[in-house]
């Protein structure tokens, strides 16, 4: 499912939020709903945090803490998604993406320092691929 387009992804993602509209527990959607957007999110994530919190050593450690708070998020209000609107879903799960990005920004903007430390983190400068982030999340 990793190779299917932005359209196909919507057409799916409507399908999986009819699904969890009627049955908000279903385990089972809810999982192949995480599975198709989570490296999408956290490579948006990882994009989003590291132009703004760039010399910050725990860059992944925020990345994952932002993906937890979009799919809880999502799960909370998976009910709110109105497709009658015109809405895509992808449009309406990267606001909630979106949105967080800003707030963890917004808290730790002032925890950055000015200058980059001597021993920071082997990842914080390399510009990766949405994938490898996803691996690294995964590897610790």
């Amino acid at each position: 499912m990793g190779d299917l387009n932005w359209d196909q992804l919507n057409e799916w993602l409507k399908e999986l939020l009819k699904i969890l509209r009627k049955d908000p527990d279903n385990r089972a959607a809810f999982h192949e709903f995480y599975q198709l957007l989570q490296k999408r999110i956290a490579g948006f994530l990882y994009k989003k945090l590291s132009t703004k919190l760039r010399y910050r050593g725990d860059l992944p450690d925020l990345v994952r803490e932002g993906l937890q708070d979009v799919f809880l998020r999502l799960h909370r209000k998976q009910y709110q998604f109105d497709e009658t609107q015109g809405a895509k879903p992808t449009t309406w799960i990267f606001k909630f993406a979106f949105n967080v990005a800003k707030e963890i920004i917004r808290r730790n903007r002032f925890q950055e320092t000015k200058e980059k430390p001597e021993d920071e983190v082997e990842y914080a400068d390399q510009n990766l691929e949405p994938e490898i982030v996803t691996e690294m999340i995964q590897d610790e």
